[in-house]
């Protein structure tokens, strides 16, 4: 396809990408190109890197889904490091659907990359599709003392 803008060594603002929906707004940072390319269906999805927020606040700036995959789930391979402990690459789409089918083609272990990790891969797509309890949220009406009640 071909390689999208970004920031310069993907940290720092602004970007010479703008946002989509108001050119007066960011785009969301290092990623925002691949995030902008995929909001406006340049391209149904992309690939996002990320070492603090830089999958998922272009993503969100842009009304697209991105999701920042555990540790060593994506391989780096090829990727020039930030931080060899936190750089992480996600798929970055305008549905959970499609990021789940971009899931299932990167997940897996790679030997160039020693931090990937060796664990079996699950059928991402099948399992966002999966009948689920919706999430239960608690609210704490008092703190005494430390103690939650």
């Amino acid at each position: 396809m071909g390689k999208t803008v970004t920031t310069e060594f993907a940290c720092g603002d602004p970007a010479p990408t703008v946002s989509p929906w108001n050119a007066a707004h960011t785009p969301g940072g290092s990623s925002s190109g691949s995030a902008v390319g995929a909001a406006v269906g340049m391209f149904p999805a992309a690939l996002g890197s990320q070492t603090g927020g830089s999958i998922v606040r272009p993503s969100s700036y842009n009304g697209i889904v991105g999701l920042k995959p555990t540790f060593g789930r994506v391989s780096r391979y090829g990727v020039y490091p930030v931080s060899e402990s936190l750089d992480t690459m996600g798929p970055m789409t305008r549905s959970v659907a499609d990021a789940a089918l971009m899931l299932n083609a990167l997940a897996g272990h790679d030997i160039n990359d020693p931090d990937s990790s060796e664990r079996a891969t699950e059928d991402y797509l099948q399992a966002s599709q999966s009948q689920r309890k919706p999430p239960r949220i608690g609210l704490v009406r008092a703190v005494l003392h430390g103690a939650v009640r």
